[in-house]
């Protein structure tokens, strides 16, 4: 023992420091310990499950083993995508980013969206309504494709003489935008005025031949009115009352 008694002081420091090691490692056991104590109802319920999964797992062994070679062929080629990968990994965050900036904004669109939805259904039902009539209409159009080709340098001459007249055609349009506005003014008025020209309309259709008939006298008498007007032969102011309406009524033939 005395010939022992140095290595065991050579020793002594170690083993204390061990010994306070495994102190300091007890508290850590003791909550790991725990920690399993805690997980061990959940892992025996999960142990009837995977009991269950071992046949499917066995079973499915076998293809595993058969997808190893080509998994191993395509593992040189994933090692060489991993560092693109993580190349693209900022842009993909910054697209995320972007996204996830975006969404309030595509929500807030979305009723809006939800409302125009009928309203885009109809307009595809037409669509689809005049697709038939469109395939109708295409023999027709490929026919004519031909003659307006022929037709083209045709209209090519006749352009500069169109360019001429647009300046015409301008200075004319404000005036016939007032009178279309005139018209336009006048409409109602026509518009009631028509069922009393309809009901004249049979009567003016019955006169048509006394007036037909009466004509050449009325023509007769407006020349001798004229007559009178031009040599002052006792023109009164009632007979060119008579001529003025009767030239603006049965001009002279």
């Amino acid at each position: 023992m005395n010939q022992l008694t140095p290595e065991i002081n050579q020793l002594t420091p170690a083993i204390n420091q061990l010994t306070s090691d495994i102190n300091q490692l007890i508290p850590e056991i003791n909550q790991l310990t725990s920690g399993i104590n805690q997980l061990t109802p959940a892992i025996n319920q999960l142990t009837p499950d995977m009991n269950q999964l071992t046949p499917d797992m066995n079973q499915l062994t076998p293809e595993i083993n058969k997808l190893t070679p080509e998994i191993n062929q395509l593992t040189p080629a994933i090692n060489q995508l991993t560092p693109d990968m993580n190349q693209l990994t900022p842009e993909i965050n910054q697209l995320t980013s972007g996204i996830n900036q975006l969404t309030p904004a595509i929500n807030q669109l979305t009723p809006d969206m939800n409302q125009l939805t009928p309203e885009i259904n109809q307009l595809t039902s037409g669509i689809n309504q005049l697709t038939p009539a469109i395939n109708q209409l295409t023999p027709d159009m490929n026919q004519l494709t031909p003659d307006m080709n022929q037709l083209t340098p045709e209209i090519n001459k006749l352009t500069p003489e169109i360019n001429q007249l647009t300046p015409a055609i301008n200075q004319l349009t404000p005036d016939m935008n007032q009178l279309t506005s005139d018209i336009n003014k006048l409409t109602p008025e026509i518009n009631q005025l028509t069922p009393d020209i309809n009901q004249l309309t049979p009567d003016m259709n019955q006169l048509t031949p006394e007036i037909n008939q009466l004509t050449p006298d009325i023509n007769q008498f407006s020349f001798h009115m004229l007559v009178r007007a031009l040599t002052g032969n006792q023109v009164t102011q009632l007979s060119v009352c008579e001529l003025i309406i009767t030239f603006s009524i049965f001009p002279l033939c």
